[in-house]
């Protein structure tokens, strides 16, 4: 049988609450992450499909700066965008060495599922 939680008589409501607010995070990523491994996907590439589906041409540094990550981490999850058909980079005109991430159909279908 579970033990009914109660904090500690020395806790403060203010404690309690600061508790709650990191709490709340923690449990909408283990449910966020429930709804992307359906999929086969992992929450950072989850996320590079946000910002490419909010921002077409995105380059991969602009995502490297979005997501917080490293542009050598940023491209391993962009191989593995690429190679299930999520995602599609192409020359920069103007700048053949820079690439834009452009969403293919089969991530556009995708991301509606993602929000249930």
């Amino acid at each position: 049988m579970a033990q009914e939680l109660h904090p500690p008589a020395y806790m403060t409501d203010t404690d309690e609450l600061i508790f709650l607010v990191e709490e709340v995070p923690r449990k909408l990523r283990r449910l966020f992450d429930a709804s992307t491994v359906r999929f086969g996907l992992t929450r950072t590439q989850w996320r590079a499909l946000a910002y490419i589906f909010r921002t077409p041409g995105l380059t991969q540094t602009e995502l490297a700066k979005c997501l917080e990550l490293e542009r050598a981490s940023v491209g391993h999850v962009i191989d593995q965008l690429e190679a299930t058909d999520y995602v599609e980079r192409r020359a920069m005109e103007g700048n053949r060495r820079v690439w834009t991430l452009h969403l293919q159909p089969k991530a556009l279908q995708l991301l509606p599922s993602l929000r249930r």
